[in-house]
């Protein structure tokens, strides 16, 4: 059996090393993509079919969690997310707006689809279970709680999280928006999560 030179062996070490560094590289660049991968979900969308977040890759999305009874906050920033939407022109089509229900118990698919046709035909509302819906709440941050009724008659007022998330094209994180942002805001965040 013909040994290695020294020269022979050590060029042999080396290009085992390379090949290391490079299957190292490659792991922690894939294990750094999937950390900032948006989570996601199976729910039922306003036409009563399943919608998964995954499937709207290829699109900018800006998730919002709120309810159809919500007298104020869910409204207007159902209302920004609109203008923002259409003051992009043809370039709308590239953002999806995603509606997840913190009231699953009064708004069901039909709810839902009435509520955000007065917005905007093409968003999106989800709803499912409590089961279902617990863990995209933890996994988005999502805090809700009923609140008391002070007057007899009255609908239940649920208080919530109104941070939108924004996820871009390939599904990881972009950032976040307030509720409360301007249109102009609102269409640049569409922008840079769409770029």
């Amino acid at each position: 059996m013909k040994r290695l030179s020294r020269a022979n062996l050590t060029a042999l070490v080396a290009a085992a090393v390379v090949v290391l560094l490079g299957v190292a590289a490659l792991t922690t660049a894939r294990v750094l993509e999937s950390r900032n991968q948006a989570y996601d979900f199976a729910l039922t969308d306003q036409n009563g079919q399943i919608f998964r977040l995954s499937q709207e890759r290829g699109h900018a999305v800006a998730l919002f969690f709120g309810y159809t009874h919500c007298p104020d906050v869910c409204p207007a920033t159902l209302a920004r997310l609109a203008a923002a939407r259409a003051s992009l022109g043809k370039d709308r089509n590239d953002i999806r707006v995603v509606f997840v229900t913190v009231d699953p118990r009064r708004d069901t698919p039909q709810r839902m689809k009435t509520y955000l046709a007065t917005f905007d035909p093409s968003f999106v509302g989800v709803t499912g279970t409590e089961r279902q819906l617990a863990p995209v709440y933890r996994a988005y941050h999502v805090w809700y709680q009923e609140l008391p009724k002070t007057t007899a008659g009255l609908e239940a007022l649920e208080a919530h999280t109104a941070t939108i998330t924004l996820i871009d094209r390939t599904g990881h994180l972009q950032g976040f928006a307030d509720w409360s942002d301007s249109i102009a805001v609102l269409a640049q965040h569409f922008r840079a999560a769409a770029s």
